[in-house]
This record gives structure tokens, sequence and C-alpha cells, in this order.
């Protein structure tokens, strides 16, 4: 839990997501994790390498016969070296054959090109964008969306 509660105070990982990085106490954000891991409608996973935990994530909103997509890769040091295109691989193959739904969506910030380099490795389409206000900072961004089909998924 430490270590999730670490990756949510990186200034870098929130300005992705145009959030602020988490301001609470470990033991108040514990309760948060706790809580949203134990929501049957949200299923969360850890991301390991060499069984270390390098990120996490998040299948939620379950609803039009797909879910929402959130993920995040922890330490710099690692990311943009493969492993969110490799997670979000696997989540495909969970979505669509063992939970059987039709789509997975995701949205990304327009300055976040890695997400976006992500979903298209992964064949996902841009669906559509929209203006968000962060509360963080209280600017505008642009919010890109992104499907991806099960009937485009492999055999």
């Amino acid at each position: 839990m430490e270590v999730v509660y670490s990756w949510d105070k990186d200034p870098e990982l929130a300005a992705w997501n145009g959030r602020s990085p988490i301001s609470i106490s470990l033991s108040a954000a514990r309760r948060d994790y706790l809580a949203r891991w134990e929501d049957p409608s949200v299923k969360t996973f850890i991301i390991e390498a060499r069984e270390d935990p390098i990120g996490m994530a998040t299948l939620y909103d379950f609803r039009r016969d797909g879910c929402e997509l959130g993920i995040k890769i922890g330490p710099g040091s690692l990311r943009g070296r493969g492993y969110a295109t490799e997670a979000v691989t696997l989540l495909l193959d969970y979505v669509f054959d063992t939970l059987s739904l039709g789509a997975v969506r995701g949205s990304t910030l327009a300055h976040n090109d890695r997400m976006q380099r992500v979903f298209e490795k992964n064949g996902f389409v841009q669906v559509g964008d929209g203006s968000l206000l962060s509360r963080y900072d209280n600017r505008r961004y642009t919010e890109l969306f992104y499907e991806r089909r099960q009937e485009d998924h492999k055999p």
C-alpha cells in the first residue's frame, strides 16, 4: 500500500492526469485504497516486474457492455519501457475472453503522449475529445477518448 501511496504523491504522474499529487496522510489514503479495492464494481490489478510492484491497472464503470480502463506505472525509471502496453494487452484478453464484455474505453489528456501510444499499440481508436477543467491548477485540458471493441480483438 505504501508503494501505491508513493505513486499517488508523484507530481509527474499527477500532472499527466491534470491532478495534484495526493495530499492526505498515509493512514487516510490506506482507508481510501481499501474501500476502492474492496468495491465489487471495480477490479484493481497490481502490475509487477520480477515480483516487485511497479504499477496499477483498474477496470471500472462497467456499463453499456463495456468498462473503463485506468493504468499507471509508478517508478519514473520504468515508464516508457513497454510495461503499460503489455499490461493493457493482458487486460484486453481478460475483459474480452473472461468477462465477455464488448468494449474497453479509456481516456487520457492530450499532453500524455505515452498513454496515447499505449492505446494505439493495443488497437484502440480515438472516438472523441472534450474539455476538462482541472481542479488542481484551474486550467482547461483536452481529454482524448479511446475505445477498443471486442469484435476487433484477436480470435
